[in-house]
């Protein structure tokens, strides 16, 4: 592990839907848990893992106040609902989207954690359209793929960040949850052909093979142990967002130490401590990650507060 500079907040707004809470979409007046990002079609999206919605960032119009923000509804179940969790009991029929992924092809994809077998759905967005259009794609084979791949899995499947980067699909497995085994808890970095996996997304073919990339050990953060929460590919470097909860499983949140951001690339792993606004370390819990077009320095971070009446927040952070 390479230790560098620092990134640092230089600004941070709460994420309120700009048309507040919508009852008849069962949608809440904030952006509940922001727990991935990608830069898509000029705006930041956020998946969230506990409502069934992408938030989208008007990156052209931040500043001092608050951004606009505007909601896509994704699919919901039969009586309507889209919040899970929080003050409802029905935590555990959440999709638990985790990370998304802006495609060549100007779609998105949203990727369930697979922590259960119902957070194996991927959902497949496209806004080329009058309205969004949104696919659902049954991914278990993927994740029993991943199951079945020695040394990929040391602690309960839980995929948290996904990232296209050299042709490839990569995914972050984090290792928060209850060990496999024996070994020491480690998160892994996996991949797949991404030109495979774009065949077998159109029903062309086979499900593609996964990859163990490497496993991954980032030491500590006030004593709890720092695992993967989001990928970014930005030219030679696959960026990579970490944070220290204390969880007890991949189910259950658990109290925050703080996040780290870092990046690999051909001499291995860099890691660089993030400060707040005051210069101070940051106790948030990242959990996605995006990369400016126009400023390699430049990144966005979503902060997931743990909190269903909390807004989560957009962070933008500066290297260097």
């Amino acid at each position: 592990m390479h230790s560098v500079q620092m990134a640092r907040v230089v600004r941070r707004w709460p994420l309120g839907y700009s048309h507040g809470a919508d009852a008849a979409q069962d949608r809440p007046a904030h952006v509940r848990a922001g727990s991935g990002l990608a830069l898509w079609r000029g705006q930041l999206a956020v998946v969230q893992d506990d409502a069934l919605f992408v938030a989208l960032v008007d990156l052209a119009h931040l500043g001092a106040g608050a951004p606009a923000v505007a909601a896509l509804p994704l699919p919901h179940g039969e009586d309507g609902t889209r919040q899970f969790g929080g003050d409802r009991p029905n935590k555990h029929l959440k999709p638990d989207l985790e990370s998304a992924v802006a495609l060549p092809d100007g779609r998105l994809l949203l990727l369930g954690s697979g922590s259960t077998g119902r957070r194996q759905t991927w959902y497949l967005v496209d806004a080329a359209g009058a309205e969004p259009a949104v696919t659902l794609v049954d991914a278990s084979e993927v994740y029993d793929k991943i199951r079945a791949l020695p040394g990929a899995l040391t602690a309960e499947l839980n995929l948290e960040g996904a990232a296209l980067w050299r042709d490839r699909l990569w995914l972050a497995q984090r290792s928060n949850g209850v060990a496999a085994g024996d070994q020491p808890r480690q998160d892994a970095l996996l991949s797949m052909d991404w030109q495979s996996l774009l065949t077998w997304l159109q029903g062309g073919g086979p499900v593609p093979t996964v990859e163990l990339e490497q496993q991954v050990s980032l030491g500590q953060l006030g004593g709890v142990r720092l695992t993967l929460t989001d990928l970014c590919g930005g030219g030679d470097r696959l960026w990579w967002l970490a944070a220290a909860e204390d969880s007890p499983d991949a189910y259950q949140d658990g109290a925050v130490r703080g996040s780290v951001l870092g990046w690999l690339d051909e001499a291995g792993l860099h890691q660089l401590d993030l400060v707040d606004q005051a210069g101070q370390p940051l106790t948030s819990k990242c959990e996605g990650l995006a990369i400016d077009p126009g400023d390699a320095r430049r990144l966005w971070a979503v902060v997931d507060c743990d909190d269903w009446a909390v807004a989560a927040e957009l962070l933008e952070l500066l290297v260097g």
